[in-house]
């Protein structure tokens, strides 16, 4: 028995084939994945409430990142609401934010649509007093720098940081297609 050419050679050629078809069904899944919900009449509802627009809001077609699964931009050219879903404490479930944007992208609301993170520690965090350092201003928001992360709940702040500055990342991808 030859040991290269009997195991060492195709147990070669097989790794590289089997590394090759994952490679490609992972790039196959990445540039198809959709998120495939709808998107409510409620949550539409919701998002043109937050934006203060009596306007219809219209879905902006791209791939943003996994943590923004689509924007909805005002059809009046008001702003921008994008949905954010990023991971606090619980690292099962997403933090889902509603992040309000005007178009030259200044934070002009923070909507938490649904969280499983420990309760009182997110009660701390999910509040107008830590949400208000954002509005009004736009750029990379980073705890100690331009944020106070709120003392006992300095994951979940961390998390909204984070998904504010997905949603703004976002929003620079659709401005640069424009342009």
């Amino acid at each position: 028995m030859k040991l290269w050419t009997d195991i060492i050679k195709p147990t070669f050629i097989l790794s590289v084939i089997i590394a090759f078809i994952v490679g490609a069904v992972v790039f196959a899944y990445e540039n198809t994945r959709i998120d495939g919900s709808e998107i409510s009449p409620e949550v539409m509802e919701k998002a043109q409430k937050l934006l203060n627009s009596d306007q219809p809001l219209e879905r902006q077609e791209g791939k943003f990142g996994k943590f923004v699964p689509y924007i909805l931009k005002a059809i009046d050219g008001s702003g921008y609401v994008v949905k954010t879903e990023v991971y606090g404490y619980n690292k099962n479930e997403p933090i889902q934010m509603f992040i309000v944007l005007n178009n030259e992208k200044v934070v002009l609301n923070i909507e938490i649509i649904n969280h499983k993170e420990t309760p009182n520690k997110a009660s701390l965090a999910f509040t107008n007093n830590f949400f208000d350092q954002f509005i009004g201003k736009t750029g990379k928001f980073a705890a100690k720098e331009n944020i106070d992360a709120v003392s006992g709940a300095t994951i979940s702040s961390k998390a909204v940081i984070s998904g504010v500055n997905y949603a703004l990342e976002a929003l620079e991808s659709i401005h640069l297609e424009e342009v």
